[in-house]
């Protein structure tokens, strides 16, 4: 979901809206590859960084922005363990993992589970 903060129309709105779902969509690939793994904010930025699955342009906050989205869907779990996280300026963050209720997908990932994007326009 893009929050529209800076109320944006037209193509503009469209680019943003799906720059977030490919957010969303490579964070939750991350996820199910990584299933009994709890994880920072910062090192699923970190690796999809380092991986080349996105780009150092990225900001952090669009990561925790797709985070807590899976998170409202229900498809990851907010967990009460916290840590500081590697870019926190030693601020904690909490841990996230795949939601148990939800599990692994197979093949495809986010697109298998969510076929159909609504539309905005």
């Amino acid at each position: 979901m893009y929050y529209n903060t800076t109320n944006l129309t037209g193509d503009a709105l469209r680019h943003e809206h799906d720059n977030t779902v490919t957010q969303e969509k490579t964070v939750m690939d991350f996820f199910n590859k990584h299933p009994a793994g709890k994880y920072l904010a910062t090192d699923v930025y970190h690796h999809l960084v380092t991986t080349g699955k996105i780009s150092v342009r990225v900001p952090l906050i669009s990561i925790r922005r797709a985070i807590t989205n899976l998170k409202k869907d229900g498809r990851l779990q907010k967990l009460e363990e916290k840590a500081v996280g590697a870019y926190g300026y030693n601020k904690t963050e909490h841990y996230y993992q795949l939601s148990v209720s939800w599990g692994k997908t197979t093949g495809a990932g986010y697109a298998e589970i969510h076929p159909v994007q609504p539309e905005l326009f």
